[in-house]
């Protein structure tokens, strides 16, 4: 029972500081911040738990954006090259059969 709940306390410890973590690496207004502070006092456990989970969440599509960004640009970019390169050919194709 002791184990139990020497575990439970640092489980609570360690989700405290991602917790804090991830706070601290959002994209939020300080507001934000203390309004998180002020309601988890009357959270549980799971609730806080599942607080975490939408935050990492957040914070993973945050530092991942610009990759989609990046992606779609690179895509935009073989899009027009393939374009051109049909474009090419078509007219490579209509000379040839003109002659």
């Amino acid at each position: 029972m002791q184990d139990e709940q020497k575990e439970l306390k640092q489980y609570a410890q360690d989700l405290g500081k991602k917790l804090g973590f991830l706070l601290a690496s959002l994209q939020v207004s300080n507001e934000s911040r203390n309004l998180f502070f002020k309601i988890l006092d009357d959270f549980n456990l799971e609730q806080i738990e599942r607080l975490v989970e939408v935050l990492e969440n957040k914070l993973l599509m945050e530092k991942t954006s610009f990759i989609d960004e990046a992606l779609k640009k690179e895509l935009e970019k073989i899009q027009k090259d393939t374009l051109e390169k049909i474009n090419e050919l078509n007219e490579e194709t209509i000379k040839s059969l003109s002659i």
